[in-house]
């Protein structure tokens, strides 16, 4: 009689631990996805697909702007100015810098 005392509460814990773990809000995801756009000289473009390639994105451009930058604010315009990029959560993309322009 003892043994199936305690097969029952082995039971009965299970299905409890089963039970409440039903009932566990899965977490929350977040979209972290980088973007990344490209000067062509006047405006940054949001580079559709890849990562910027500084030699090939910004060659031939006249600016002192960065040929690259990214972020993971999704509320960011496909197109912004070059001059005015203070607004928006930017960062140089790595390996961008005002040397590159050719």
């Amino acid at each position: 009689m003892n043994n199936i005392k305690k097969v029952v509460l082995a039971l009965l814990v299970g299905a409890m631990a089963i039970g409440f773990s039903a009932f566990v809000n899965a977490p929350e995801k977040t979209n972290f996805t980088t973007r990344y756009w490209t000067n062509d000289g006047t405006n940054y473009q949001l580079l559709t697909s890849g990562v910027p390639d500084p030699a090939d994105h910004c060659s031939g451009i006249s600016s002192t702007a960065e040929c690259a930058v990214e972020s993971t604010d999704t509320s960011i315009p496909n197109t912004f100015p070059i001059n005015n990029p203070s607004h928006y959560s930017i960062t140089a993309y790595p390996g961008s810098v005002d040397s590159v322009y050719q």
